[in-house]
């Protein structure tokens, strides 16, 4: 996902985007920092992976949405927070054999009916 950052204003500022420790690396922000001059716009990138260890915590929680928040400071301006959510679909992408063997028809199917 795109997101565009614009200065109205008349001098340039800068900017720096914290993400929370705890994100555990399914979500980067690129550029995490910068400066936008006067009545110029940037735009941020914001990209959801999922890893062998988010997936494996998902299929255990059985949890189909991550979401966190997200921190964009301006300097000698207000602070954002910005919510971040990914819908994630059941998938056999991260689950042990032994969960695997339990399902008899496709994953998304079976965790539907569950």
């Amino acid at each position: 996902k795109e997101v565009t950052l614009s200065n109205p204003g008349q001098v340039y500022t800068h900017f720096r985007i914290i993400l929370p420790q705890q994100v555990g690396g399914w979500l980067t922000v690129y550029p995490t920092y910068g400066l936008i001059m006067p009545l110029e716009k940037m735009q941020i990138i914001l990209t959801c992976q999922l890893h062998d260890e988010t997936a494996q915590a998902l299929a255990y929680a059985k949890m189909e949405v991550l979401e966190t928040l997200v921190v964009l400071q301006v300097d000698h301006g207000n602070s954002l927070f910005l919510t971040v959510k990914a819908n994630t679909l059941a998938t056999a992408y991260g689950r042990s054999i032994t969960s695997l063997i339990k399902h008899r028809q496709p994953m998304r199917e079976s965790v539907r009916a569950a």
